[in-house]
This record gives C-alpha cells, structure tokens and sequence, in this order.
C-alpha cells in the first residue's frame, strides 16, 4: 500500500497519470488504500475511547493521567497492529479488555487485508498499460526515497497524535 501511495504522489509530481506494474492508479484505487490506511488508527482510538468511557476500562490503567493514557493507547496500537503486549503496569487481564481487545485485533486486521483485496480485485480487471517515456519508473533510487518518505508519512500520521496525547503530555506535566 505503501508504494501505491508513493506511486501516486510521484505520478502526481510529473504530472502524469499514476501507474504501478502497468495499471492505473485513479479515485477508486486510492480509496481503498486510504480506508487502508485509516483503518488502524480509527480501531485504536475508538477502543482507547470506548475503554476511557467506561470504568472498567480506566481502572485497569495503573498510572493516572498521560501516562495512564499511553498505556491504553500502547495496549490497543499492540494488538491492532503486533502481539497483543502491554505496558508494565497496565491491568488487560479483564474481561472488558479482553472482549475489547479481541474486537481491535480482528477489526484492525482483518479490515485491511479486506482492502488490499479490493485494490487487487480492482487492478486486475483493468487492461495493462504501455510504458512510454513518460511513465514513472517503480525502480531506482529516487523511487526508493519516495517510498520511503510515503512510508514514515504516514506513520507519522498514525502516531504522532497519540504521542502528543500520552508521552509528550506527561513529559510536560
């Protein structure tokens, strides 16, 4: 998905039509990959929500404030996206975190190979292209820097927030 969106950005930058192995890169094949995107992020913050709303949920924090915060946010980003740890600290052996977990961790996971299925779906109804002179170049250097920069972008974008919310905040306090 990554080198989707740095096909697209780089597609966009020369001016031409976004291609990757051949296939045009249009509206309904970035929607995808931004609903792929999207996905995890919106999972662990709605759980952190629906955690913080109710009091089984806070009572599992073992800090108050920011970094009880980050707590709750590093235990739903880690069973969305990895193995399900948590801090040290943080109570997740309760049947509400345990029921809440499960839900991110299926829907964090499952959601977005959805997606990845229907951006391939999508590509492989469409006819092959024919390379000209113009077509960006999926190879090289200066694609491996755009990845590359696509890639920490939109981490940044997915985590950043949540470490003002948490680690930056109780930095502060």
């Amino acid at each position: 998905m990554v080198v989707v969106v740095a096909v697209f950005i780089g597609g966009l930058m020369v001016g031409r039509t976004p291609e990757y192995l051949r296939k045009r890169i249009g509206y309904g094949e970035m929607r995808w990959v931004v609903v792929y995107a999207l996905i995890p992020p919106t999972v662990i913050l709605a759980c952190t929500g629906i955690a913080l709303a109710f009091g089984d949920g806070r009572t599992s924090m073992g800090n108050p404030g920011a970094h009880g915060l980050t707590e709750l946010i590093y235990a739903y980003t880690s069973n969305t996206n990895s193995n399900g740890s948590a801090m040290a600290g943080f109570n997740g052996a309760t049947d509400f975190h345990n029921l809440l977990m499960v839900f991110a961790m299926l829907a964090g996971r499952y959601l977005p190979m959805a997606c990845v299925l229907a951006l391939a779906g999508r590509l492989a109804k469409q006819q092959p292209g024919v390379v000209t002179v113009g077509t960006l170049r999926a190879q090289g250097v200066n694609f491996v820097v755009l990845a590359t920069t696509a890639a920490v972008i939109l981490a940044l974008l997915n985590f950043l927030p949540a470490l003002s919310l948490g680690t930056i905040a109780d930095g502060l306090l």
